[in-house]
């Protein structure tokens, strides 16, 4: 019994501090409204790819197409994980490799916003809007100074841009 006792304020001491492991959600790829032109002029179905990470094709993904309007709304992607978390030792936020792409039909896949993997990389708590420009060859984006940095047919803003 003393030896259960005992034990008691080391076990509730775990678990308050976060030193056990305990199931949460990850998000590994951000909530991203957009608009998709071309010289100026709405795009519809337009196919958009969100991808937990560009460097695996295993990655998951979700996918939606473009309004008649030219937008689109997708994402979050999210994880349930275990593992042990001690605030001190991990990172607010994780450096995951998400990345957006656009198909037009009888197209093949091209980079909408695909990040620059020197940079640190993390996925924004705040949600994201893509102006994508199909016409424009590659926009440099930064978002966040270098946390987040990227290249692609859209350009990331934090929340959602006045019209």
């Amino acid at each position: 019994m003393k030896g259960s006792a005992r034990a008691i304020p080391f076990a509730l001491t775990a678990v308050l501090t976060g030193c056990l492991p305990w199931p949460h959600q990850v998000e590994t790829a951000p909530r991203l409204s957009g608009k998709i032109i071309r010289d100026g002029a709405p795009v519809s179905g337009v196919r958009v790819r969100l991808s937990e990470n560009v460097m695996q094709d295993a990655a998951e993904k979700v996918e939606v197409a473009s309004d008649t309007d030219g937008r689109f709304e997708i994402g979050p992607i999210r994880r349930l994980v275990w593992f042990v978390h001690v605030p001190v030792l991990v990172a607010k936020d994780g450096a995951p490799v998400w990345g957006l792409q656009l198909k037009e039909s009888g197209q093949p896949w091209v980079p909408g916003w695909t990040p620059d993997l020197l940079a640190i990389g993390y996925t924004p708590k705040d949600p994201l809007f893509a102006n994508c420009d199909l016409s424009a060859d590659k926009l440099a984006d930064e978002i966040h100074g270098a946390l987040l940095r990227g290249t692609g047919k859209c350009d990331l803003l934090i929340g959602q841009p006045k019209e």
